[in-house]
């Protein structure tokens, strides 16, 4: 007699998300590392106890198992982050870039920097791979660290002239005025996983980017 035929649309579903306010409760400080010189760099005050919360929360309920708030908290750190200077997201990093001296304390951080390293790269601009390339060449993040972050940011940053100059595999920049760029770097060069996360993503860059641009610089397709 026949039968049912179902036909499903062929467009993305945005599953809705809870825009972030700002909170006026006040955060418990993670550690007494934390100084007041770090506050003012955030944009308010309330911004930067918001940020510490919402670590606060996923690091403390997901040691065990995911909490099922988990994914909201991410995607509400996420949006904080995307706001914020990149001054901002280096103080927040240099709190947790050393590993404490308790060792009680040395789980916390762990977790904590695990966190926020995945986090930056789902920021998606070039700010959030200009500091993972930073952070890397001075040798603060380890090259597990390093491959998960770039792997991530290289495919999710906005493809514009600034996240290409920062990959790029030139020894100087398109337009020659930038420093050399993290496909050329020696660390990188001698790394066969960076080195090809590196190059795979400095490709994808390009191509993004000339799609949107048909008159992208000859430069990039050399």
């Amino acid at each position: 007699r026949g039968s049912l035929q179902y036909e499903f649309g062929s467009e993305l579903l945005q599953t809705p998300i809870q825009l972030l306010r700002i909170s006026n409760a006040e955060a418990q400080v993670l550690h007494p590392s934390f100084h007041i010189y770090t506050v003012l760099l955030f944009e308010s005050v309330q911004f930067f106890h918001q940020i510490i919360e919402i670590l606060n929360h996923l690091v403390t309920f997901n040691m065990a198992k995911v909490h099922e708030d988990a994914p909201l908290k991410f995607i509400e750190l996420i949006q904080l982050l995307r706001v914020a200077r990149f001054e901002s997201i280096e103080a927040l990093w240099t709190q947790f870039k050393a590993r404490p001296d308790h060792r009680n304390e040395t789980t916390f951080f762990l977790i904590l920097r695990h966190w926020i390293l995945n986090a930056i790269p789902a920021i998606g601009t070039h700010a959030a791979l200009r500091f993972i390339k930073e952070k890397f060449l001075i040798n603060e993040l380890t090259i597990a660290e390093a491959a998960q972050a770039l792997l991530a940011s290289v495919h999710m940053v906005t493809a514009d002239m600034e996240a290409i100059k920062l990959a790029e595999a030139s020894q100087g920049s398109v337009t020659g005025t930038s420093p050399q760029g993290l496909a050329m770097n020696r660390k990188i060069q001698e790394n066969p996983v960076l080195r090809e996360i590196v190059w795979l993503g400095y490709g994808t860059l390009i191509a993004k980017f000339c799609a949107e641009n048909p008159t992208c610089p000859a430069e990039l397709m050399r």
